[in-house]
């Protein structure tokens, strides 16, 4: 019996110290599970030597070996090593680039992340600080119950930043609300590239005012009643690139522009049209202006033609009509057209006003 107890416990040493060295050696999420087998195998052991010394008539060995193979067949197959799980989990949401707010279901924060302690400059994980320093970032984001994603800004000039803030809800085993999480990402360099797109797509590259598709998207929003639109033409412009060549065309056509932009007022639009051909849609006009509308063509062929520059000297045609004859911004771009012609037959360098019967 002695050497049958020896050979045993020869055995069970052996058992103990493969799953202590695989506990050691295992991957971290197997080292809690070896080790949770491993103490359930000691505790076993520690059970059936009091069984063999204390002489107890019941049988506890076999009830200490069906409870340990209950518990290795639960540990082996069915157990999940919560406590790693948890330390990967936090570690993975602490380092998380965007910033991450738990809060409980009355709004109080509970916890931040390192991001989030960076945005709202938590001191010493007073983590209620947090609520006050979001809501003065982003206003009664906290309060609102809902949980589609809102884009949001911060700050002001240079230092304007944008963010795009998602909450949801948490629930407990039962279904009850439970608290809250809040993430806040930092997309100011999406949004940029977004407006500088957009900017692209309606601008003119060569002039920087507003190009066709600019006039197409702009025009739904103006009142036709209060506009008055100048059709621009630069006089023979193939002329122009004939004698000084395209890059002095390109000039010319900059400059008509930047002047253009000069006469003008800053809520009125500016559009290149076509080649050498511009619109210009003067807001909240009235026809009684007529001689304000005049003299902005004139200022700016006077300064066409100024010869101070290494510009060709150049004149504008322009037709000018206001929105008040017109059933749409269609029929209107036609009125000025004839307008344009007008001044065209009557030499160029100078701008005509719709009238009936062009």
């Amino acid at each position: 019996q002695i050497d049958h107890r020896l050979l045993d416990y020869s055995i069970f040493r052996s058992v103990l110290l493969i799953f202590l060295i695989k506990a050691l050696r295992a991957s971290r999420y197997n080292t809690e599970r070896y080790s949770v087998i491993l103490i359930t195998m000691v505790c076993t052991g520690i059970f059936q030597t009091f069984y063999i010394f204390s002489r107890t008539p019941v049988d506890l060995s076999m009830i200490g070996y069906g409870v340990f193979g209950i518990l290795v067949f639960y540990f082996t197959l069915y157990y999940r090593p919560l406590r790693l799980l948890d330390r990967m989990l936090v570690n993975v949401v602490s380092d998380m680039p965007e910033a991450l707010f738990f809060f409980d279901e009355g709004g109080s924060c509970i916890w931040a992340n390192h991001a989030g302690v960076d945005m709202t400059h938590i001191i010493n994980d007073n983590y209620e600080q947090a609520s006050d320093r979001l809501s003065q970032l982003f206003g009664n984001v906290i309060q609102t119950e809902e949980e589609s994603p809102v884009q949001c800004k911060a700050g002001s000039g240079e230092e304007e930043k944008s963010y795009v803030l998602q909450k949801r809800s948490m629930t407990d085993s039962r279904n009850r609300l439970a608290g809250f999480f809040l993430t806040i990402r930092d997309n100011t360099s999406e949004q940029l590239k977004l407006e500088k797109r957009t900017y692209e797509a309606i601008h003119d590259a060569l002039t920087g005012v507003y190009n066709r598709t600019g006039y197409y998207q702009i025009i739904p929003e103006l009142d036709l009643n209060a506009t008055c639109m100048f059709l621009i033409d630069i006089d023979d412009f193939k002329s122009i690139n004939d004698t000084y060549g395209h890059k002095a065309g390109d000039k010319v056509l900059q400059k008509a522009a930047q002047l253009t932009k000069r006469y003008f007022r800053a809520e009125d639009y500016i559009f290149r049209v076509g080649g050498d051909e511009f619109v210009v849609l003067m807001v909240r006009a009235r026809e009684d202006q007529r001689n304000l509308a005049g003299k902005k063509v004139e200022h700016i062929n006077n300064m066409m033609n100024d010869g101070n520059d290494d510009i060709p000297n150049a004149s504008l045609s322009v037709g000018i009509a206001y929105g008040i004859h017109a059933a749409d911004f269609k029929e209107l771009f036609e009125q000025a057209d004839h307008a344009l012609y007008a001044t065209k037959q009557k030499g160029k360098n100078g701008y005509s006003f719709w009238k009936k019967g062009m």
